[in-house]
């Protein structure tokens, strides 16, 4: 199987680190140039508002999400720096293999962030 790692920079493989990550990135392409509010996000890709938070803090510190202020709350939308990424592994995942070994990656990811007794989360 094809290693992801050997077919992205790092900054590819930030932006996937999470199957949640990866539904705020998407959800965010999908609407390019719109800026997005927390619930709005979080209930577009059927995840808690507390996960998409965590997820979006990771991808504004990275430089991939810019968050804005707008009516009193914050709203996101992806950085300019980050829509080409997102384009390539769009792409590459039209590749069945490639596509594959991106979502092994991320369930090895999963499997071992979690402790034995820890309950394991959504992924």
């Amino acid at each position: 199987m094809i290693a992801v790692r050997q077919h992205w920079p790092n900054e590819v493989s930030e932006l996937v680190a999470t199957f949640a990550r990866w539904d705020v990135v998407r959800a965010l392409f999908e609407g390019p140039g719109a800026f997005i509010s927390l619930n709005t996000l979080a209930s577009y890709v059927g995840r808690s508002a507390d996960e998409v938070e965590e997820e979006l803090a990771a991808l504004v510190a990275g430089g991939f999400v810019e968050e804005h202020r707008q009516e009193g709350q914050s709203v996101y939308a992806l950085s300019a720096r980050a829509v080409p990424l997102v384009e390539e592994v769009v792409l590459a995942c039209r590749d069945e293999e490639i596509c594959l070994a991106l979502v092994a990656e991320l369930v090895h990811k999963w499997r071992n962030r979690v402790q034995p007794n820890e309950q394991r989360p959504k992924p």
